[in-house]
């Protein structure tokens, strides 16, 4: 989670329930049959905070950094990408 805190540079809030889907369900369900005003509030209060992971600038400028460096390189090989995409059309073809 940490991790994701850095390089997304927000806040990361873990809930304390393992099954996101189902309390994505149960707070849906909530806010739908009017239990809840909206989905802001059903989550806020059907979803219990387990730990929040802050960023750390330094982890987070790396990130950046490191994003930055894959993206030239896939811009660097997205002719390359293209080439092998259309040689496989055309092998798939045949």
């Amino acid at each position: 989670c940490q991790i994701r805190a850095d390089a997304f540079g927000r806040p990361l809030i873990r809930m304390q329930a393992r099954d996101a889907g189902a309390v994505g369900a149960l707070v849906m369900a909530g806010a739908g049959v009017g239990l809840m005003p909206d989905l802001a509030a059903a989550a806020e209060h059907l979803v219990p905070e387990d730990r929040r992971f802050l960023t750390n600038p330094a982890s987070a400028r790396m990130a950046d950094q490191r994003f930055a460096i894959w993206r030239a390189l896939y811009d660097q090989i997205r002719p390359i990408n293209a080439r092998l995409a259309q040689k496989e059309s055309i092998q798939g073809t045949k």
